[in-house]
C-alpha cells in the first residue's frame, strides 16, 4: 500500500478593505452652537410672551 499524505494548501481569507473615514472635524462645535441657539430661541419665546402680556394689559386700561 502506498502511504501518501496529501498536503492541503491554506489560502488566507480574503481581506476586506476597511472603509477609510474622514476625521470628524467641527462636530463638537456644531453641537455646542445648536444648544446655544436652542437656548436663545427659548429665551426669545419667553420674552415675547411677557411682552405680549404687558401690551394686553396696557390696551385694556
Amino acid at each position: 500500500m502506498n502511504n501518501v499524505v496529501s498536503k492541503k494548501t491554506v489560502v488566507p481569507a480574503a481581506v476586506t478593505p476597511t472603509k477609510a473615514s474622514l476625521p470628524q472635524t467641527g462636530d463638537e462645535q456644531n453641537t455646542r452652537n445648536s444648544i446655544i441657539g436652542a437656548i436663545l430661541v427659548a429665551l426669545a419665546a419667553v420674552g415675547t410672551l411677557f411682552g405680549i402680556d404687558k401690551r394686553n394689559k396696557k390696551q385694556s386700561k
